[in-house]
């Protein structure tokens, strides 16, 4: 008996179990977005525009092949002549022109390049994050790690040269954490204004995997209230970089917006401890892809002094460093070792919010 399936079941939100390269997953990763705007009565378009390169060597023809979704989802594919000018336009998709009607309430930009491009936009990439996204925008930025030389000249990792630009990374390790990591970082993208960098390696890239749903539908985001000096602080935007509005905007990136990060990192299950053990003297912390031949070996020795902290947020969270997870883990120690102290080289440190709480209001 012959079964009809349809392969582009898993590019729409209503679509049942669907099989996804990690790459694919962006694509469904904007639909995601789009359906989720919609039922919170926002009218959102997608921007992607970048360079490709493996491991992100697929992004470019995956969108190109699917027209439709520019109805159905919002999305504009425009690829780049190179990383530099592709960057400078996914900058631009956050920010209004005066004088030109609105069509849509944001749009979500999206850069991806593979890691030595990464290397070559740091100044639009700087300017961006300072600027700050759209509040009902947002950018993500997606580095295509390539550690083990499959297609590479050198061994490249991303996370060190994001932080660099002043940019919070997540660390997906499989088609189900490309969607959901990407949906919490729009979200702190929108909260923040910062631009948030996806780490996306060659094995998460070119990988097969079984999406469900129920997974990366009704995530729920929950967006805190922040004060900052006494006062209810709500980010905003600086779409013109002129002194001496430019020391305000800094001022502003490395005080409350890294501040509401992490805040926002706090408040949603970004850090995971995924098995708990109440006698554990030992703490394995591993970020995304990695986590699963670091822990296995523990697993497999059925040991009952340890735990594992990953599959989820500052695990998968390179920068900031990991935080949440150390110290659900260490709230039951009597004695920390000094090994375990702070040593935390990024993000700087900054002021203290005044108060903060975890409120839930809407993306």
């Amino acid at each position: 008996m012959a079964v009809e399936f349809d392969l582009g079941t898993r590019y729409r939100s209503d679509g049942g179990p669907a099989l996804l390269t990690g790459v694919q997953a962006v694509t469904r990763l904007l639909v995601e977005q789009h359906a989720a705007d919609a039922a919170a009565g926002l009218h959102t378009a997608s921007f992607v525009s970048g360079y490709q390169g493996s491991p992100l060597g697929g992004p470019d023809k995956t969108l190109a092949g699917l027209p439709e979704l520019v109805e159905s989802a919002g999305l504009r594919f425009v690829p780049g002549v190179n990383e530099e000018l592709a960057a400078t336009a996914v900058w631009g998709s956050q920010v209004e022109v005066p004088g030109h009607e609105r069509t849509v309430d944001g749009a979500v930009g999206v850069w991806y390049g593979k890691a030595p491009g990464v290397d070559r936009v740091g100044d639009p990439f700087r300017h961006g994050n300072i600027c700050g996204a759209h509040p009902r925008g947002g950018v993500l930025v997606l580095a295509g790690d390539d550690p083990g030389c499959k297609s590479s000249t050198i061994p490249r990792v991303s996370e060190r040269t994001l932080a660099g630009y002043g940019l919070p990374v997540l660390y997906p390790a499989d088609a189900a954490d490309v969607v959901r990591l990407g949906r919490y970082g729009i979200a702190l993208s929108r909260a923040s204004g910062m631009w948030v960098g996806l780490k996306i390696t060659a094995d998460v890239a070119d990988g097969v995997y079984a999406l469900d749903p129920a997974e990366v539908s009704d995530l729920a985001i929950t967006v805190p209230e922040l004060e900052w000096e006494g006062r209810p602080w709500r980010y905003r935007q600086y779409p013109m970089l002129v002194p001496p509005s430019s020391l305000e905007a800094e001022a502003q990136l490395y005080g409350p917006r890294w501040a509401m990060v992490r805040a926002f990192l706090a408040a949603n299950p970004v850090d995971v401890l995924v098995d708990p053990a109440p006698r554990a003297t030992i703490g394995i912390v591993a970020g995304g892809k990695a986590f699963s031949p670091t822990a296995r070996p523990a697993r497999s020795a059925r040991s009952r002094r340890w735990a594992a902290t990953a599959r989820s947020g500052s695990a998968r969270l390179p920068s900031p460093p990991p935080t949440t997870c150390s110290r659900t883990w260490a709230t039951a120690r009597s004695r920390i070792p000094d090994s375990w102290r702070c040593r935390r080289a990024w993000p700087p440190a900054s002021r203290s919010p005044t108060s903060c709480s975890t409120t839930a209001r809407s993306p």
